[in-house]
Parts: structure tokens; sequence; C-alpha cells
């Protein structure tokens, strides 16, 4: 697992270039407390107060410049850690239950819940599905969860911002593609080292049906908005971005973005949802990512078991058409298999 803060390479890039941590507002601090405070109080449930980092936080966002550099250092060994987490939790066995989905517009609507969505339509890489309408369903439980959470979040005027929900048949897979020629945009000198294309790409993007709890309905990435403006929380990061930026635990943002980031985290967690942690958006519930521990970039629920797995498709009434259990584990490509295609369209 990476530690960066005692990595001497690490810490001379960091002196050279010019990137300076400082402490604590405490101003900051006890807003962030109060705010998740509210949240606790809203849900019932016992807060769940952040740890601020030991090193502070950076005085101003990185330049471009600053943040390549230091991610050259780092990003591979988050992908890496991704890659081990993502392995270990296919041991988690499945229980299919059959749970009905439910279209998330309706469910907040009848609430009286504000909820934002997604405008941009399915990504051209995502077969039948390209330029079609996202689809804004989810399992019944994890909607029940989302809806919490997004009654909790109202109370301080913040509106859940859904970038994606359920993908179709068709969608993880381009999404997978996409994925790979983002990191051949941002290293294009990686085309001779492809297990960094891979990693980085398994990191961000299921490769198999049984790790995608988009797939099951189970999963959604998820963005925060200020209700009276419609403007994103700062983050550090936009979506869907790569890189190490995206881990929850990246130490190079400054003290809104990691409050804003921590806020997610703790509202998601107080409604009963998990947060994946080399994501800053990604929230799922009863799939394999949501074993991964509370507070924990590697560790899995001692005997948690999924009951969402991967489904084709539902009908009018959410009734799911399951996936074949056979077909769990087929990964969408091979990597010689992504590099071919790849290298035929010219990246």
């Amino acid at each position: 697992m990476v530690n960066e803060q005692y990595r001497p390479e690490v810490i001379n890039a960091e002196q050279r270039l010019g990137i300076h941590f400082v402490k604590p507002d405490s101003y900051l601090a006890d807003r962030l407390n109060s705010q998740i405070a509210i949240i606790a109080e809203t849900l019932n449930v016992p807060a769940s107060m952040p740890v601020i980092p030991a090193r502070g936080f950076i005085d101003r966002p990185l330049l471009t410049g600053q943040r390549r550099e230091i991610d050259q250092l780092i990003e591979l060994e988050y992908a890496n850690d991704a890659v081990d987490l993502q392995d270990g939790l296919t041991a988690i066995p499945v229980r299919e239950n059959g749970e009905r989905m439910v279209h998330l517009p309706t469910l907040f609507e009848r609430d009286r819940i504000p909820l934002s969505l997604s405008s941009l339509p399915f990504h051209e890489a995502c077969g039948e599905w390209a330029g079609k309408e996202r689809v804004f369903w989810a399992r019944q439980q994890v909607a029940e969860h989302l809806l919490r959470a997004g009654i909790a979040l109202d109370k301080l005027d913040i509106v859940l911002h859904i970038e994606d929900a359920f993908r179709p048949v068709g969608v993880q897979e381009g999404l997978f593609l996409r994925r790979a020629k983002m990191i051949l945009q941002e290293h294009p000198e990686w085309i001779v080292n492809w297990d960094k294309v891979w990693a980085e790409a398994r990191s961000k993007t299921a490769i198999t049906p049984l790790m995608a709890g988009h797939k099951s309905g189970a999963a959604l990435d998820i963005t925060l908005r200020k209700k009276s403006n419609g403007e994103p929380l700062s983050i550090g990061n936009k979506y869907p971005e790569g890189g190490a930026k995206v881990a929850l635990r990246y130490p190079y943002v400054t003290q809104e973005e990691w409050a804003a980031r921590q806020l997610f985290v703790r509202t998601m967690e107080m409604a009963g949802l998990r947060r994946y942690p080399y994501e800053t958006w990604h929230i799922s519930y009863g799939d394999l990512s949501a074993g991964i521990s509370a507070d924990s970039d590697t560790e899995i629920t001692s005997g948690y078991e999924a009951m969402y797995g991967p489904i084709e498709g539902f009908n009018s009434n959410g009734e799911v058409i399951p996936y074949s259990t056979d077909t769990y584990n087929q990964p969408f490509y091979s990597q010689l298999e992504l590099l071919d295609i790849i290298k035929r369209e010219g990246r």
C-alpha cells in the first residue's frame, strides 16, 4: 500500500516542485464536523467523524505540471493496490436475491427530495447504447439508502448528482475500452508497457460482470452539488478522470477539497452505502465492492456475502434478468485483445 509521506523520492519531488503542506484551518474543520453531525442526527446514527491527515493540506491546488510529476511517482502503486483489492473481492460469495430495480427520479420525486441527473448520453464506445440516455435505476435497497443520503444532505442545501447508475449490456465493456484510451492520451509512452495501462484501467473500470457493480444495479457514480446554483463541490478532480488524484486517500488536496470528499464519504457510509476507495464518486450496496471494510483501502469485511450479481436487464416492473453464473468471471477483454483493438483504432 502506498505510504507517500515516507518516500524520499516523493518528498524530494514536493520540495523541488514547491508543494507545501499547511496546518488545518480550525474554522473549516469545525464546519465539516458540524455538517457531519447534522447528517448523523438526520439519519439517527452515530456521527462518523474524519481524522485530519497528519501532514495537513496543500496550500493551493496543484498545477498541471506539479500533478503530473507527482502522479508519475505514485499512480501505478495506487492502481496496483486497487487491483489487489479487487482480486480479493472476487472470493466473496454472491447469492443473487432477485430484488427488483427502482427508478431513482420517481423515488426522489415521491418524497420531494431534489435530485440532479447527468444529461450526458452513454459514451460512443458503448455499443448499441452509444448516444442513448443513461438508465437511472438501481436495486430497491440501494435506492432506499441513497434516498436517505439525499434527505440528509438536503438539510445542508446539498443535492445528489447522479453521474451514472445501472449499465446495460455493452456499456461497461465500452467504458473499459474508453478508459484504456483515456490512459494512453495521458501516457502515450505506456503503449510499450501494456501492464501499466491494464492495471490503471482495471483500477477504475471493472473488467468482468461480477466485479461491475453498475451491471448489478448495486452501484452509482455520485457527485455533490450546491442546491442554490447547481455548482459541484470542489473535490480536487472531475468525473470521470483517472490517475492517483481520484483515490480518496490522495494527499495533494486543499482542506476545502478534502472536506468535500469527507462529507461525501461520511454521508454515504452513515446512510448504509459503501465507497470504493480508488474513485471519489463510486458508491454501492450489496455487491462485491460493498464488502470493503469501512475506512479501509485494503481490508474486506469478514463473512460478508453479496446479494446482487450482474443482470442483463429488467422489465417495466423492475423484475431483473440475471446473468448466467458461469459468465460472472468472464473478462470483457484479454490484455492482448484490448491492445489489438487500440492499435487497430489508432488509439
